[in-house]
This record gives C-alpha cells, sequence and structure tokens, in this order.
C-alpha cells in the first residue's frame, strides 16, 4: 500500500494519497518512513495545521520524523521553531554520518536537513547571514574560500566603512599608494588589504592569502580583507594565474565604444582586460546601443558595496525575496544604465559560478535587444520554468535572470570549460546558446532604449 500511495503522489493525487498512506499505517503503524512521508504529503497538500499537529504526535526518536517535524512547521510558518527543530535534524544526521549508521542514508537526510535549515535561517536574516552562523557553530570549512566571502558579504550588512575611491584603479596606482604608506600604515588592516589586492591582481594567490589572512587577524569587521582572502583561496585553487593565461583574447581594438562603456578599461591589468573582452565579445554589438543611453558598467575595489554608489544608496538594506540576499553584500548589480561588478568577482573565472562581469554586462544589453529577440528569450523562458528541471531556480525569478544566467553560462563554457548544460531533455539550453551566437553576428539585434523595436 506505501508504494501505491507513493504513485499517487508522484502523480499528483494528493487527497488519494493520503488515503493510501492512512490505510496503510492502520496496518503497519510502526513505518516510521510512511509516517514520515505522510507529513510531507499533508504539507504539500496544504493541510499544513494537520502535518504538524501528526508530526508532534509522532514517536520523536528518529531523524526522518524530527526532518518532516521541521518541514511541516516551516510550512506552517513557524520558522523560529522550525529552525530548532531542523538543526537538531541536521545534528542527529551528522552524528550518524560520522559513525557510519547507513552512511548513505546519513548523508541524504543531512543535505535536506542543512538545505532546508539554511533556506529558512537565510529568510529569517539574509542569505549572507548563514556563514556567519556556521561559524559561530564552528562548522565552517576553513579553507572553502566561498565560506569567507559569505562571512565578507555578512560584514557589508550595515557597515558604515567609507571607500577613498569608488572605482578601480590602475595596478602601478594601487603600488605608488602602497609605496606611500608609512611602515605602521602599511601593516594596518587596510595596508594589507591594498598589497593583497596588489598581490592578488599580479596572479600571486597565495602571497595575497596571507595578506588577507594577516588583515582579518587585525580587523575582524573588514568585509574586503574576508573577501580577498575568500578570492585568494579560490583563485589558487583553480589555478587562475594559468586559467587566465591561456584565454584567448578577442581582438576588441575595432568595437565602437568600448571604453565608453567600461570607464576603467585604461585602469585594468593585461589579464583583467582579458577577461573583460571575453565576456562582452558574444554581446559586442550593443556597444554602440548602452553608450548611446549613457550606460556603463564599472568594477568596484574591495573595499566598495554596491550601495556606496549614489545610484543604489537607498536601496542598502532591501533583501530580495527570491534568494534572500541583501542589497548591500551583492557584488555583482545592474540596473538599466549601471551596473557594477567588484574586483574579485571579476577575477573569477571558475567553471562553476564564475564570470560575474558577463552575468552583470548580460543584464545591460538585454535592455538594448529589438523586441523579436526580447520576446524569443521570453518564450524560452517560460519553456524553462514549466519543465521546472531545464535551468536553475535562481534564473527562474523572471526573463532578465534567465537571460543573463545563460549568456554566463555560454562564456563559462567558452571559456573555462564549465558543464554547458546543453542535455537538459527539451533543448532550452541548446536553443539559447543558438541566439546567443545569432545576436554574435547580428550588429542591428540592439538599439538605445528609446528606440528599440
Amino acid at each position: 500500500m506505501a508504494d501505491e500511495a507513493r504513485a499517487l503522489v508522484a502523480g499528483g493525487q494528493l487527497d488519494e494519497a493520503i488515503a493510501q498512506f492512512d490505510a496503510h499505517l492502520e496496518l503497519e503503524p510502526k513505518d516510521v518512513q510512511a509516517w514520515a512521508e505522510l507529513v510531507r504529503v499533508l504539507v504539500t497538500a496544504g493541510r499544513t495545521d494537520e502535518a504538524v499537529k501528526l508530526a508532534e504526535d509522532l514517536d520523536p526518536s528518529t531523524p526522518l520524523v524530527v526532518l518532516a517535524h521541521g518541514e511541516a512547521l516551516a510550512a506552517a510558518g513557524d520558522l523560529d521553531e522550525s529552525l530548532v527543530v531542523l538543526a537538531k535534524a541536521r545534528d542527529w544526521y551528522l552524528h550518524e554520518l560520522r559513525n557510519n549508521y547507513g552512511a548513505e542514508y546519513a548523508r541524504i537526510g543531512f543535505d535536506e536537513a542543512s538545505r532546508l535549515h539554511d533556506d529558512i535561517y537565510a529568510r529569517l536574516h539574509g542569505r549572507e547571514q548563514v556563514a556567519v552562523e556556521a561559524a559561530r557553530e564552528g562548522k565552517l570549512d576553513a579553507h572553502a574560500g566561498v565560506n569567507y566571502r559569505l562571512l565578507g558579504d555578512s560584514l557589508m550588512v550595515g557597515s558604515t566603512h567609507q571607500p577613498e575611491r569608488l572605482h578601480l584603479p590602475s595596478l602601478d596606482e594601487q603600488t605608488d599608494l602602497h609605496d606611500d604608506l608609512s611602515a605602521v600604515e602599511q601593516h594596518t588592516a587596510a595596508g594589507f588589504v591594498l598589497f593583497g589586492t596588489i598581490l592578488l591582481r599580479e596572479g600571486l594567490a597565495a602571497d595575497a592569502r596571507e595578506a588577507f589572512e594577516r588583515a582579518t587577524e587585525l580587523d575582524g569587521t573588514s568585509f574586503a580583507a574576508f573577501r580577498g582572502l575568500g578570492a585568494a583561496l579560490e583563485l589558487a585553487k583553480e589555478h587562475w594565474t594559468a586559467s587566465a593565461n591561456l584565454l584567448d583574447e578577442p581582438d576588441w581594438r575595432d568595437w565602437r565604444e568600448f571604453a565608453s562603456v567600461v570607464p576603467d578599461l585604461p585602469n585594468l591589468t593585461s589579464t583583467e582586460r582579458k577577461i573583460v573582452t571575453c565576456s562582452i565579445a558574444p554581446l559586442r554589438h550593443a556597444l554602440p546601443a548602452l553608450a548611446a543611453d549613457d550606460a556603463v558598467i564599472r568594477i568596484m575595489p574591495l573595499d566598495v558595496r554596491a550601495t556606496d554608489h549614489p545610484e543604489f544608496t537607498e536601496r542598502e538594506a532591501h533583501r530580495f525575496e527570491d534568494d534572500s540576499r541583501t542589497m548591500s553584500a551583492l557584488s555583482g548589480v545592474a540596473g538599466e544604465t549601471l551596473a557594477l561588478v567588484r574586483l574579485d568577482e571579476l577575477l573569477d573565472i571558475g567553471p562553476t559560478d564564475g564570470w560575474v562581469f558577463a552575468h552583470e554586462f548580460a543584464h545591460l544589453a538585454h535592455h538594448r535587444l529589438r523586441d523579436d529577440v526580447r520576446d524569443e528569450i521570453v518564450e524560452w523562458f517560460e519553456e524553462a520554468v514549466a519543465a521546472g528541471y531545464a535551468s536553475t531556480s535562481y534564473a527562474q525569478t523572471n526573463e532578465f535572470e534567465f537571460f543573463a544566467v545563460q549568456y554566463q553560462d555560454y562564456v563559462r563554457r567558452r571559456h573555462s570549460g564549465g558543464d554547458d548544460g546543453t542535455d537538459d531533455g527539451i533543448g532550452v539550453r541548446e536553443g539559447m546558446f543558438a541566439l546567443i551566437d545569432r545576436l554574435a553576428r547580428t550588429p542591428d539585434a540592439f538599439a538605445p532604449a528609446a528606440r528599440r523595436k
């Protein structure tokens, strides 16, 4: 009977499945897995009060039941209590995993409990605070650069730091600035952040790590120090210098309005320029339209937040509902005429999450696409949403994020060997990649926002 109930759930027949589980449990009242599944089906059917009551009445002596209870509480809106229960389930699974009791079962349960716990914590406190909680509990991987970057993000929220300049200086300028510091100033947190930044831009990730580690020790509130440390760890792991040097730089010298749209171009190192040109190349025909609209994409130093820019200051405390991130903690952001990318995100060209510059540039370009091209993107977006699995949940936020994510994946596939995702079963990624190929060959696909057709 339990298998029949599961088949009904898979077919969307929830009321019938609940009745089948009830009948099964009359005969097999000790089937803990079936009880936990019934709680989850009640949640899915919108019968959250019943789900919570049932979970509370069950014997909480197995993590499976505790996990289902936490899910039911979250669905009922009792987020604070669900955190307590989910943390208990997570730690229980972790104990079993460490002691090798049913390792695969424990791993799956631990991953699910951790995901749910972190999602709810993010809804309550902001996505960037998840790493802070893990650090407090001693559960943060000290060798994972992403964790230090998340800690840096958490420190951005509410930071009173005032950067000296909003846009990236040249490497020579930064070197001269560091050389002009006194010996005392060079050994402050700010001095080590500056030195670490110089080393990072020179491709010396291991040396940069030491400088940023020293900065974090001197000032535990410096988001630039933690972001820099995270970047150094990740870039060293990804062998960034070798990967960046292998990039085949497009011939950008005849790109119209390139310098107008990327004002920081003269300040880039040769490697940074390679990353920028590779990011822009497939959408380079958008440059004249962007320039006509006075649209620009700027690169921020490590100690600058997006909300330090006047265009985004009023949204400093805004938290996005789709992924619970706080505006002031974003490392890349784009409006219709201004996009921003922090230096550490520019340098990240890894095969998993790299090429943020391409993502933000795609947002600017999207606003200049002809209406017929935008309509085609919407069609692919709607097909991906209908399928549910053909793109990430973030890409399914709206057609703008869908296009930016697809373009970022396209660039990543070309230059970093990342998973291109074309085998999605319905051809969404393949269709979008073909569209981007076409845009690379179609100068008239873009027009200033006021003149789009």
